[in-house]
């Protein structure tokens, strides 16, 4: 909420018909505090989190294996 009305309306909440901009909850007289907060949201699909997560699993164990892997070198002797 960047800025919040005396009467505890966001400005983001401003800007949806159900307030409007009739000098009532959204009234210039209401504004209140400034905040400095800004929220960022993301939308994304169930199949973008899934291919993702696929994805960081397939990394990690790559890392994973390979860690292994030059523990074992290194055990042997090897670089």
């Amino acid at each position: 909420c960047l800025v919040q009305y005396g009467n505890g309306i966001c400005n983001r909440d401003c800007n949806f018909s159900r307030y409007g901009f009739d000098g009532g909850d959204c009234a210039e007289e209401l504004r209140g505090t400034v905040t400095g907060q800004i929220q960022l949201q993301l939308a994304l699909y169930p199949s973008d989190v899934i291919s993702s997560l696929r994805f960081m699993l397939a990394f990690l164990a790559q890392v994973k294996s390979l860690g292994i892997s030059m523990t074992m070198n290194k055990l042997d002797g090897r670089p």
